[in-house]
């Protein structure tokens, strides 16, 4: 038996982010209707092969671990971006390659089918248009963490042509992406050189009315997340959003958190990152302002749940 489709609309998507459907921005309703992204539940055979696909998938992978010794890997990466976009110059050049086709994604903590195309990448487009819409409306100057190929500042300098841009990356080839930007959009568009790891080296002015924004580039880090924490408090940002898969937020006791788990754990993914938050936050040295497991992602784990807080 197949299931009927189910249409990702306003209602359905504030509930998935945990918000009310009268805060969603005009810009996230605006790609919801444009994408109209659709997808349905799994028969049973339907889900057995969803399970074997991701255990298969996981295996080809599990030997990626993430961590300092992977920079060459991003370097090749966003130097096939940076070639791509040299050439046509369109943005639609700068996705990352990691956005591949997925006969299955994780949704609503199980497996569904996408019944369109690039489905996984136009969520977080559309999730983008929430958080950072909303909350970067009122600030001057934003800089990206982990900007790699340069398609989250593309986007979001649609949205705030005045704004301006910093992006933020250990890669050099990420860097020239980012200066390309700014000789071919019309927005403030800047780029340079900092390494997570070793923060304090790459040392850089902020300025009042900031904001740090991470998009999947945090999981890099492993449990070494303890220095661009107390880097970000020095610096005092007004705000900071990171949309990361957050280790605490799975639920072992569910089938699809569980194999997510695993998987996380095996590509030594981000760990402890907001344990170390809710640490420092009893101890008065920031607050959360928001924190939420958005229960989305391509098959192997959720990529981009939320934490939203700011130095005080």
């Amino acid at each position: 038996m197949k299931f009927d489709e189910i249409e990702l609309n306003e209602q359905k998507f504030a509930s998935t982010i945990g918000v009310e459907i009268n805060s969603l921005t005009d810009e996230c309703k605006s790609l919801l209707k444009q994408y109209n992204l659709k997808y349905r539940h799994l028969d049973k055979e339907e889900f057995e092969e969803a399970l074997l696909c991701i255990f298969q998938g996981m295996q080809t992978r599990l030997h990626l671990k993430s961590g300092r010794d992977r920079k060459f890997y991003w370097d090749a990466g966003w130097k096939s971006n940076l070639d791509s976009y040299k050439d046509i110059k369109n943005a639609e050049n700068l996705k990352p390659g990691y956005f591949r086709y997925e006969k299955y994604v994780r949704y609503d903590g199980t497996y569904v089918k996408p019944l369109s195309s690039e489905f996984v990448f136009k969520f977080l487009k559309i999730l983008q248009a929430q958080f950072y819409v909303d909350r970067l409306k009122n600030i001057d100057n934003v800089f990206e963490l982990g900007c790699g190929s340069g398609h989250n500042i593309a986007s979001l300098s649609e949205f705030f042509p005045n704004k301006n841009f910093i992006g933020l990356d250990w890669s050099i080839e990420a860097i020239n992406i980012v200066n390309l930007l700014n000789e071919n959009i019309e927005a403030n568009i800047s780029g340079q050189i900092f390494d997570f790891f070793t923060p304090h080296k790459n040392d850089f002015e902020v300025p009042p009315n900031s904001a740090f924004i991470t998009t999947g580039a945090f999981e890099q880090m492993g449990t070494d997340c303890e220095k661009i924490i107390q880097f970000t408090l020095d610096k005092k940002p007004d705000i900071v959003i990171n949309l990361e898969p957050i280790r605490e937020f799975y639920d072992p006791n569910n089938l699809s958190d569980f194999v997510a788990l695993n998987y996380h754990d095996e590509r030594n993914y981000l760990n402890g990152y907001y344990t170390k938050l809710l640490s420092l936050e009893k101890k008065g040295a920031l607050e959360i302002e928001f924190a939420k497991k958005i229960n989305f992602g391509g098959h192997c784990h959720d990529g981009w749940s939320t934490i939203i807080w700011r130095p005080l």
